[in-house]
Formats: C-alpha cells, sequence, structure tokens
C-alpha cells in the first residue's frame, strides 16, 4: 500500500492524480510523499477573496453540503411522520433543501456562464419542488406559491447580476443595488402570497420594508456617484 501523501501547505490527504491541492489551491509538488501521521501544518493563512474553486473543491463542497441536506431531510421526515403518522409540515423544510441541493449540484458540475447556471438551477429545482408537492397531498403550494417564488428571486438575482457586472466601479453601489433588489423581493412575497391566499391585493408590510430600505440605498447610491467615496468595497471595509 503506498504511503500517503499530504499537502505541504495545509495538511490535508490527497489522491495520488492531484495537481493542485482542493482544499488551499496550491500546486501539489512530487515531494509530498510522507509517512503516515506526518502531516505538516503550515502557519501562512489564506489570502481573502482568492481565486474560484476548482473542480475538486466545488465537488468537496458538493458532498459536504448533500450529507447534510440528506440528513435535514430524513431526520424531520421521521420526526414529523413520528408525531402525525403522515408528512406534512415537513414538506416545507424538505422543498428547502431540495432547492439548495439543486442549486449547489447545477454550479458544482454545469460550467456553464453564472446566468445559465440560475437559470438551469431554477428549472431542476421546480421540478423536484412540483414532483414533492405532487407526492405527498396534491398539487397545492408548489405551482401556486413556491414555484412563483422562486421564479421572482431568481429573476432578482439575474438582474442584480447584470447590473453588477455592468457597473465599472464595484464599491457601496452594489450594496445599495442589493438593498434595492431585498425591497423588490419583498414585494413579489408579500404579493405572490396573497394571491395564493385569495386575499384583495393589498400591499402592506412589504412595503413598509422598502421605504425603510430605500433612503439607505439612496445614500449608499449617492455616495458612490455624486460624492465618489466607498468606490473599492476592500479599502471602503479594509479587507
Amino acid at each position: 500500500m503506498p504511503a500517503p501523501i499530504y499537502c505541504d501547505h495545509c495538511g490535508v490527504e490527497l489522491e495520488a492524480e492531484m495537481l493542485v491541492c482542493p482544499l488551499c489551491n496550491n500546486p501539489v509538488s512530487s515531494s509530498l510523499e510522507k509517512q503516515e501521521g506526518e502531516v505538516i501544518i503550515s502557519t501562512i493563512s489564506l489570502p481573502y477573496g482568492g481565486k474560484k474553486m476548482n473542480q475538486p473543491q466545488k465537488k468537496i463542497t458538493w458532498e459536504v453540503v448533500s450529507i447534510v441536506l440528506f440528513c435535514a431531510i430524513i431526520a424531520t421526515s421521521t420526526i414529523n411522520f413520528i408525531i402525525n403518522k403522515s408528512i406534512t409540515w415537513a414538506e416545507y423544510p424538505i422543498a428547502i433543501c431540495l432547492i439548495i441541493f439543486a442549486y449547489i449540484s447545477v454550479f458544482a458540475f454545469l460550467a456553464q456562464k453564472t446566468i445559465v447556471q440560475l437559470l438551469v438551477s431554477f428549472l431542476v429545482a421546480a421540478a423536484a419542488l412540483f414532483l414533492l408537492d405532487l407526492l405527498t397531498n396534491g398539487l397545492n403550494w408548489a405551482p401556486a406559491l413556491a414555484i412563483p417564488l422562486l421564479l421572482a428571486t431568481n429573476l432578482i438575482l439575474i438582474g442584480l447580476l447584470v447590473v453588477f457586472r455592468s457597473s465599472r466601479e464595484k464599491g457601496v453601489n452594489l450594496i445599495g443595488y442589493s438593498f434595492l433588489g431585498a425591497a423588490l423581493l419583498c414585494i413579489c412575497i408579500e404579493a405572490i402570497w396573497r394571491f395564493y391566499l385569495n386575499q384583495p391585493f393589498r400591499l402592506w408590510w412589504s412595503v413598509i420594508v422598502s421605504l425603510s430600505v430605500l433612503p439607505v440605498s439612496l445614500v449608499l447610491l449617492l455616495m458612490h456617484y455624486r460624492y465618489k467615496r466607498g468606490r473599492d468595497l476592500g479599502k471602503t471595509f479594509h479587507i
């Protein structure tokens, strides 16, 4: 049995065919073969906001998150079935876990532009929600509530992504745009929720939230475009 190979930067055990450490993203040298138990731990800290995750890192992250989500689904389903003898309230945490699993799976294994990944993730998550609702108590909340909410969230995320990428200077203006996107999402949530409950279309709490967020967004955008402040997020927050 060959001796295990460890990264000389972070000490994680590596597979023989790996050329780059999936944890610290440092190249694997040919002199990394160590005796079992001889793990070298580096004191070098990783830089903030480093490179994007490579494929081994994405795979490891996907595996860990998938295990956590699977355990959460099993736990909530078991508790719900023991208490109510059927799956009732557990549908909602299961739905959230399925949405997260759909998104991390697409982003981990589909090498496309972010907008394409978001669209594919939405389709996969919508199909999972549709099947979950169909297999439990028949079609009820998925087509009228969950999928419209998911669609609104994706459209707002895509809009923010387009705005972020079109901004020549990325500073506090991105935070201002994010606040505006969050306010718009609140309005969509209340509107879809009232439609689902067949209530009159009268927005209330979402308008209060939006009016509270709007001044903050305007101040941030004014700082960025008028007073030329906060044009670099790294310098603004000292990171």
